[in-house]
């Protein structure tokens, strides 16, 4: 599974609906929701960004959540945007580089 089909399967679960209905939501007749919803969880077809856009309106996530490659990072924004929890990012190692252009 690549990582969009997971990220699809995975806001299509916190939408709590089925392939087709996820893909009438986002503007794909029921023909080819029902066809091609199934094809993009499994990793089989990569979805065009304006289908991405659309699925994402759908799911009241941003566009980029498709595009997470790190599970955990892709799980707590999920939790955010439900409600379920907040979005933190762990900077505790992070070290800013000195200004380039001073």
């Amino acid at each position: 599974m690549s990582v969009i089909g997971k990220r699809i399967k995975e806001a299509r679960d916190c939408l709590g609906v089925s392939q087709m209905t996820y893909g009438e939501l986002a503007g794909l007749t029921r023909r080819d929701a029902n066809v091609y919803m199934n094809r993009y969880e499994n990793g089989s077809v990569i979805p065009k960004y304006n289908l991405v856009l659309k699925l994402a309106e759908a799911a009241g996530l941003p566009e980029y959540f498709f595009y997470i490659q790190d599970d955990a990072v892709a799980e707590s924004l999920l939790d955010a945007v439900s409600g379920r929890g907040s979005w933190t990012v762990d900077l505790s190692g992070f070290s800013p580089k000195p200004n380039e252009c001073s």
